[in-house]
């Protein structure tokens, strides 16, 4: 459902706090996806899932750019 979506992507933007779709927008994509995977509506459920699957993406990447 459209509004899923709209909420998932609203959430994920005031988290990352940024209005710059080409910052919010690959990390909504994952959002969505992982929400969709886990079956739920319920963003107490997906969100802690998302937060930890990007700060493990970020620091991945800060061990990279430090090699």
């Amino acid at each position: 459902m459209w509004v899923d979506a709209f909420l998932v992507a609203e959430a994920v933007r005031q988290w990352l706090n940024t209005d710059d779709p080409a910052v919010w927008l690959p990390a909504f994509d994952y959002a969505e996806n992982l929400r969709q995977s886990m079956k739920t509506r319920d963003a107490q459920r997906w969100m802690p899932a998302f937060q930890k699957a990007l700060k493990a993406i970020q620091d991945h990447n800060e061990v990279e750019d430090a090699s």
